[in-house]
């Protein structure tokens, strides 16, 4: 009886500590949802006392730089100007987009070398479009290592910054923003610029221990007026607003529209009410984009902050160091040199890694010309799913794929880039027709390459690749080898040219286009021609001989355009192709589809090519036609080209149209 009356007295106890213990977790639970109201600030501590012993003096200046994506660009051409005034800020609060361009400027980069940063270097080369697995369709692991190189030991912590600067972010655990005066600034720039959705959020460990997911606060508020308004009346707000015409029968830039009406709203308001100077930029009729209109962009910031100081706005604000100041000359000479061997190793083809393991999945065009366009005997393109690993230098992709209508397989890529500029890649490719899978076949190749540059803006790029194409059971085996080089200049210049010469050699028999023991050379010569601001023209020669055999073959890579019959081609030891384009192209148009697609070029013009011997006793293959070519980038930052054309093959009496997708990832 003692028993029983022991084991319900527990057990009483137990139902009464239970509760107590659930009611008080709920409590938690409930007083945690109020901590959203309150920021997160990491370094107030050393922050706040700065700016108290500037108040010593007089009222510290702040600097308000807003969001506004490829807009902000607008407050380089405003800290030009300011510093041109000798207007110095005491603390900087930067958004979003802004706060790359108040980090940067903060850590001591001058406008010339932030304008140099984003004007030579190629965005797109930074942002990854991978599956989204991690809460956004872009990946920025490259932008987090290509921006660690502006700094020595890649690493800076922005409580050390010349200027004291403030960056909000969100985080999607605590739903609190979070407010960075110290922290590692390259996942603080990544974590300012992680547009919700589009990009994935950042990753962010706090000395506590306390994980955190941050996400760019310019999708909540995109000026953080009140931020500065902590510490001053004394401020300066550089705006990038957004007010074009849009379509708003789709429901997708409906909703795009909807979330940014909270945001400006919130700006605009904090503005009416603490009435801060306002250097309104007039970059509000471009898209938030327009990475590509950068100079446009950073001259109406220019123009504006001009108009501004004309007024003789009455502002208390602090002086740049004098010349004779050692300490600053040094650090802006310094910055000024990373920024240009950054600029250099970028150009040169030093591509950007992973700083952490990185496991993902894309889906992807092209897959098998597109991760080394030298492996001549490489399939057709094709569509696939893959699973990839990115670490440091080393990249692998496996996936399957599919050509559609007749083939399905599988295939391996593996590449090492080193920043010397060497460079070796890895394929495997097993495709088979649907239904016979005798008629399978194997593709491996190896390539090995080393780009550097002798002059500037010139580059010498030495190859060798080797390759073998096999039957289903490996019997029967084509292997292929080259070895060459190529001498190019810098893309995107109004002259452009290429010479690639190579010495190849391929061995036994698999099909009618290769013969034992084929040694030959190959020469390939590309122009492109840009004399007018709209028109240009391109013109291609390649040359293929072969002294000690009958055949001498185009490959699929060479690009020919018109139908190939390897039979009509017997007993030529010699063949050339020639290719011209005359197009009329137009560069960062202003054209947007769903606020997340923009057509950022646009090719249209007339092509011709024609395939002979050198001998010219045969009549030429020959074909002419219309082409165009579209760069079409996602959010501004990640592109890929779709190609099309069509044109009346005469050889065959018949037209001959093809599209395709080229991308970089």
């Amino acid at each position: 009886m003692q028993i029983k009356k022991y084991v319900l007295k527990s057990l009483f106890l137990f139902f009464i500590f239970f509760q107590l213990t659930h009611l008080f977790a709920e409590q938690n639970e409930v007083d945690s949802v109020w901590f959203q109201s309150s920021a997160l600030f990491i370094g107030e501590e050393a922050f706040s006392q700065k700016i108290d012993k500037l108040r010593e003096e007089r009222e510290p200046l702040a600097l308000v730089l807003s969001g506004g994506s490829a807009r902000a660009y607008a407050h380089i051409g405003v800290l030009r100007e300011l510093e041109k005034a000798n207007i110095k800020p005491d603390f900087i609060v930067a958004n979003s987009m802004g706060a790359i361009i108040g980090l940067l400027y903060a850590s001591g980069f001058s406008p010339d070398d932030i304008e140099a940063i984003v004007t030579q270097v190629d965005l797109n080369s930074f942002f990854d479009i991978v599956f989204p697995l991690r809460g956004g369709i872009l990946s920025s692991r490259y932008f987090l290592e290509s921006l660690s190189r502006l700094f020595p030991n890649k690493n800076f912590d922005i409580k050390d910054s010349f200027i004291p600067i403030i960056v909000p972010t969100e985080d999607l655990y605590t739903k609190r923003q979070v407010l960075f005066a110290e922290g590692e600034i390259t996942k603080i720039m990544a974590a300012s610029f992680a547009m919700s959705f589009m990009m994935e959020p950042v990753p962010y460990l706090l000395e506590s221990g306390q994980n955190l997911s941050l996400v760019d606060s310019g999708s909540i508020d995109l000026g953080s007026l009140k931020i500065a308004k902590r510490f001053t009346d004394n401020i300066i707000i550089s705006t990038a607003l957004y007010d074009t015409k849009l379509n708003l029968n789709n429901p997708v830039t409906v909703l795009n529209r909807t979330f940014s009406i909270g945001k400006e709203r919130q700006l605009v308001q904090d503005i009416l009410d603490f009435e801060p100077h306002l250097i309104r930029n007039d970059v509000e009729q471009f898209s938030f984009m327009d990475f590509t209109k950068v100079h446009e962009i950073i001259g109406r910031g220019e123009m504006s902050t001009k108009a501004f100081l004309n007024a003789k706005p009455e502002i208390v604000h602090g002086n740049f160091p004098p010349d004779e100041d050692v300490g600053f000359q040094s650090l802006r000479s310094e910055r000024q040199k990373s920024a240009a061997l950054f600029i250099e190793e970028i150009q040169r083809g030093r591509k950007p890694t992973s700083n952490l393991p990185y496991l993902g999945l894309k889906i992807r065009p092209n897959v098998a010309v597109i991760d080394f366009s030298e492996f001549l005997l490489a399939p057709e393109p094709t569509i696939g799913a893959y699973a990839f690993f990115d670490f440091g230098p080393f990249f692998t992709r496996a996936g399957a794929h599919t050509n559609i209508f007749n083939s399905f397989g599988g295939d391996f890529f593996s590449s090492l880039h080193f920043s010397s500029g060497f460079e070796t890649k890895l394929s495997y490719n097993y495709r088979s027709p649907y239904g016979d899978l005798n008629q399978a076949s194997h593709y491996v190749g190896l390539g090995l390459s080393w780009i550097f540059s002798p002059l500037k803006e010139v580059f010498f790029k030495p190859l060798f690749t080797a390759e073998l194409l096999s039957d289903a059971d490996f019997r029967e085996k084509a292997l292929f080898s080259q070895l060459g080089f190529s001498l190019f200049n810098t893309k995107d210049k109004p002259y452009q040219f290429s010479i690639e010469p190579s010495v190849f050699y391929n061995t036994a028999k698999l099909s009618p286009e290769f013969t034992k023991n084929n040694l030959g050379l190959t020469l390939s010569f590309f122009s492109k021609v840009h004399p007018f601001s709209k028109l240009g023209f391109s013109l291609t020669q390649l040359m293929r001989y072969t002294p000690f055999a009958e055949e001498a073959v185009l490959f699929y890579n060479d690009g020919f355009r018109a139908i190939y019959d390897y039979s009509s081609q017997a007993n030529k030891n010699s063949i050339a192709l020639s290719q011209l384009n005359l197009y009329w192209y137009t560069k960062n148009t202003g054209f947007t589809a769903m606020e997340a697609f923009k057509l950022e070029a646009l090719s249209l013009g007339l092509f011709t090519d024609a395939l002979y011997d050198f001998s010219f006793q045969n009549h030429p293959l020959f074909i002419v036609g219309l082409f165009s070519k579209q760069e079409i980038s996602l959010a501004g930052l990640s592109s890929f080209n779709l190609e099309a054309y069509v044109g009346w093959d005469f050889e065959h009496a018949e037209p001959k149209a093809s599209l395709r997708f080229v991308s970089q990832f």
